[in-house]
């Protein structure tokens, strides 16, 4: 049996996870809510662009999106009434 939290073994001997100490009667009875699969995918492209590595600036060229404009563009999808 392995934690439903953090995904490590469970001895059976314990009513809670030795690794992150989450009780498992708990877990059971009052189970998280689960992740959409909208809101994941949300996450990773946040992660993906707050984490792309800063290199030289690139010259702007017309039609494509600047990489302010891509983290923008982002934002808005998650939060679209947070203001710019």
């Amino acid at each position: 049996m392995k934690c439903p939290n953090c995904g490590e073994p469970i001895t059976t001997r314990h009513t809670f996870c030795v690794i992150c100490h989450t009780d498992l009667k708990d877990f059971l009875e009052n189970p998280p809510p689960k992740k959409t699969e909208a809101i994941q995918t949300a996450c990773k492209r946040v992660h993906a662009v707050l984490t792309k590595p800063i290199g030289k600036p690139r010259p702007e060229q017309p039609g494509k999106q600047t990489e302010q404009g891509e983290q923008n563009a982002v934002i808005s999808e998650i939060l679209p009434h947070s203001a710019s």
